[in-house]
């Protein structure tokens, strides 16, 4: 039947994960991920997926992130969105590791993206955690050699795990 039909297009599919990405990103995920079942190389899909992820604390979310980051047509479009949404999601306290944990997924995977490099940092510093920012300084220094920032972090973070 038609309505048998539909329930199995995945754009369609997705198309109703997407609409609830914003209002209920849990009841997105099993939707999301029954598209990407049937078709594993729809992008927005796999974005979606990595953001419903991500919002709701549910497994795999670096896994979500480095796949939707692989079919992603405009890569830097996918990665500002997902540094966007650890954003926003570093604001909520119960957020804060996840945000990190996805940021530091961002950091990883794309080593050349400033940006990626200065959110984790900013999480880590916010948590005075200070070997983890020092570690963190490190490979955000050595993807951007003699970069004034990231040293000025590396520098504070030596100073107060020397106290």
């Amino acid at each position: 039947s038609a309505t048998r039909r539909v329930r199995k297009d995945p754009e369609l599919v997705a198309l109703r994960g997407h609409v609830l990405l914003e209002a209920d990103p849990g009841a997105a995920i099993p939707l999301l991920e029954s598209a990407l079942g049937e078709n594993e190389r729809l992008p927005e899909p796999a974005l979606d997926l990595a953001i419903a992820r991500l919002r709701t604390g549910a497994p795999r979310v670096s896994e979500a992130i480095r796949h939707a980051l692989s079919l992603a047509h405009d890569g830097g479009a996918a990665i500002q969105a997902l540094e966007r949404e650890c954003e926003r999601l570093a604001r909520d306290p119960a957020a804060r590791d996840r945000a990190l944990a996805a940021a530091e997924t961002l950091a990883g995977n794309f080593p050349g993206r400033r940006a990626s490099h200065e959110l984790v940092l900013r999480l880590l510093v916010a948590r005075r955690e200070w070997a983890p920012v020092r570690e963190a300084a490190r490979r955000a220094d050595a993807a951007f050699p003699g970069d004034p920032d990231f040293g000025r972090v590396w520098r504070q973070a030596e100073v107060e795990l020397s106290k």
